[in-house]
């Protein structure tokens, strides 16, 4: 048995990593009838995958567009050079790379240089350098994702995770005598800084290394050979693109340095460095306040306020700088706006400026407006309420006037206080009130469904509308389907195991009952009943006088099952519903996304059937000729015979999985781990009937 263990260890430790997250190694395995081993070259899987990939993308869709055909074709130019990430550091054995250290740029990072352009891709790796492109929330990517012909799981589907065998150049070791820390050479061991340090930081990804001993810093190239004799207070980096520079203070002057450690700028004064930021810009304080630098250390911001915050915009860049200074109007201090160019958005003049998604809502006293990042007002007076809308920068603002749809990006009004009430009711749209109705409103402000119903809603990517007390329909993207003549209108069935799910509607008008297809037609003529139950998504029954017949919405059909027949059916929970027929109840899995089958149910042999403490185990409590007992689905058997005429859950709101049976006076525990009734303890009896004389 050791030996087959041993074995079994082996074999998962030759076995390569996935080297795609949505389809693992299938390519290997299509092309080698076996899976990849961690000896297998990995240029050769890399290419191998991507070609494999791309020819199922081509085969999926003979007639691409045109964003399609030419990112396919970008596609084969990236695999014919053969040009993939592999320089960079990831403790992860393997991880996606958008560009490596070298410039190289992952499979989809090429795709979107070729047609956005090299700086969208550097934008990309700057915030997503090592994600999954299903964990990369960003919209600019999500929009060239819509205009590209492919879709994120397809782009999923192309980006690899690399395995490059990487070393370290240096490691950080420790002297056993001393505690102190120093830099060896991975190749041979050599020491290449003495252990002398209480702190360091070696990231072999970065340029630079930082060394602390005491209370002071000192700093190294990225060949570990010490930049400079001075001792610093502070030492931080910056990254600015694919290019590095080191900031360090020593209380008398700030520098800059490059990859190569040589002095790019210096600015002298009792200067101490507080924080770098990723647009270049650095927050500094001296003795007479706090300012800001830029890359080239020019300050953007004179160092003559009390305070400064940097202000992100949605995708966590500095926007602006929040400074807090004196303001001559009020002869106090305030708070005002400056971006990170220097200019002066909103002189300091407000108690609390808050900034959300592109606007500033400043504050004076009970006084509210919202001015944009231009320094204009968007409403200085009468401000009600501000939302978050649909889209990264949109708000919904009520005023005196009413609700409107503002773009912080654009800085435009889609429409300004013309409704009477607007909220977010789907990822898409708007509901929207005027005096004259309800009615939907894209992200984008446009108008889909004039504001002109008595109610409106959307549900299962339908549009439901009501006008003069008579319901109607309207496709997702506006199209009417089906008019407003009917007093009640719905989703019959839906079939979601479908590459697009398909939904079948009903009607009631009177005493006529309706069936509508997706599209709006009427087929009613193919399914003369008068009404339904719903039972699951997908399985209903219909009825027609004293006439039951079970159907399922399976693969786009409605299926008839007339060989099957129940009364009624209820849900036990984990897919598992409790059906009667003939006053008895029996067990029904509803088996998700398979066709109906009539080994799906149990014989219906109990009087009630109920969900134990258990039921995701597939135990249930159950009653037969008035006694209890556990059924248990698995073994199609009673676990515990229907012999008991009383049981209690024990911690019924903790769900602790303990259920008491008393038969005879006298109470057993029933534990679901452990198919058989245990001994209660005597003052545990007593104990018991107390609980169920104030449970009765």
């Amino acid at each position: 048995m050791r030996k087959i263990l041993c074995l079994f260890l082996l074999s998962i430790s030759l076995q390569a990593q996935p080297i795609n997250a949505i389809i693992g190694d299938t390519a290997w395995y299509v092309s080698n009838d076996e899976w990849p081993s961690m000896q297998e070259p990995e240029q050769e899987r890399l290419r191998n995958h991507l070609s494999y990939v791309l020819e199922r993308l081509r085969r999926k869709n003979p007639s691409p567009s045109k964003a399609r055909s030419q990112n396919l074709q970008h596609l084969a130019q990236y695999i014919a050079r053969q040009e993939f990430p592999q320089t960079f550091q990831h403790p992860d054995a393997r991880r996606p790379c958008f560009i490596d250290d070298e410039g190289r740029l992952c499979a989809v990072g090429y795709l979107i240089a070729q047609s956005a352009g090299l700086a969208e891709a550097e934008r990309i790796n700057q915030k997503f350098r090592f994600h999954y492109l299903l964990d990369m929330q960003d919209s600019a990517l999500l929009a060239w994702q819509q205009s590209s012909g492919l879709s994120l799981r397809e782009l999923a589907m192309i980006q690899p995770a690399y395995g490059w065998e990487r070393m370290d150049l240096f490691y950080v070791y420790q002297n056993p005598r001393t505690q102190k820390y120093g830099l060896k050479k991975t190749k041979n061991n050599r020491v290449a800084v003495r252990a002398r340090y209480d702190l360091f930081r070696y990231d072999p990804s970065l340029p630079f290394m930082f060394a602390r001993k005491g209370d002071v810093w000192h700093i190294f190239d990225q060949e570990a050979d010490r930049i400079n004799s001075k001792d610093y207070d502070t030492v931080s980096f910056v990254r600015h693109g694919t290019s590095y520079r080191l900031i360090a203070a020593d209380g008398e002057s700030i520098e800059a340095y490059n990859a190569a450690g040589e002095l790019l700028w210096e600015v002298e004064g009792k200067i101490q460095l507080l924080s770098v930021f990723r647009q270049d810009q650095i927050k500094v304080g001296t003795e007479k306040g706090r300012g800001a630098l830029n890359s080239r250390g020019d300050f953007v911001i004179p160092a003559i306020y009390d305070s400064l915050i940097g202000v992100a915009n949605l995708d966590y860049r500095l926007a602006a700088w929040q400074v807090l200074g004196m303001s001559k109007q009020h002869n106090r201090k305030k708070w005002g706006i400056i971006d990170t160019a220097g200019k002066m958005i909103i002189k300091p003049a407000y108690d609390k400026i808050e900034y959300r998604r592109g606007v500033y809502i400043a504050q004076d006293g009970r006084h509210r407006e919202i001015i944009d990042h231009q320094g204009n007002s968007v409403v200085g007076w009468g401000l009600q309420s501000l939302q978050d809308g649909l889209c990264r920068y949109c708000l919904i603002i009520e005023t005196e006037k009413g609700f409107g749809h503002f773009n912080g990006a654009a800085r435009a009004w889609d429409h300004e206080g013309l409704y009477t009430e607007m909220r977010v009711e789907d990822r898409e749209y708007y509901r929207i009130r005027t005096n004259k109705g309800y009615g939907f409103m894209n992200v984008i402000g446009q108008t889909i469904i004039a504001p002109e119903y008595e109610a409106v809603r959307i549900q299962k990517q339908f549009i439901f509308v009501k006008k003069q007390g008579k319901w109607g329909l309207r496709g997702y993207r506006g199209d009417s389907l089906i008019p407003p003549i009917y007093d009640t209108i719905g989703v019959l069935a839906e079939d979601q195991n479908t590459s697009k799910p398909s939904t079948l509607l009903f009607a009631r008008q009177g005493s006529k009952f309706k069936v509508f297809a997706p599209n709006g037609l009427d087929i009613s003529a193919q399914y003369q009943w008068e009404d339904f139950e719903r039972i699951s998504p997908n399985i209903i029954q219909l009825i027609k006088g004293d006439r039951k017949v079970l159907a399922q919405y399976h693969q786009g059909q409605l299926v008839y099952h007339q060989f099957i027949e129940i009364d009624y059916a209820r849900p036990l929970g984990s897919w598992k519903m409790a059906y009667g027929i003939n006053g008895k109840e029996g067990i029904w899995n509803l088996a998700y996304g398979q066709a109906l089958q009539k080994h799906h149910f149990r014989a219906a042999q109990f009087d009630t059937i109920a969900p134990a403490e258990s039921q995701y185990h597939d135990k249930y409590l159950v009653q037969k000729d008035g006694k209890w007992g556990i059924y248990s689905y698995k073994a199609d058997s009673l676990e515990i015979p229907c012999e008991h005429e009383a049981y209690f859950p024990k911690d019924r709101n903790t769900h602790s999985g303990w259920i008491y049976f008393r038969k005879d006076g006298i109470w057993q525990g029933y534990f679901y781990t452990v198919p058989k009734l245990q001994a209660v303890m005597p003052r545990t009896q007593a104990k018991m009937d107390e609980w169920w004389a104030e449970e009765k």
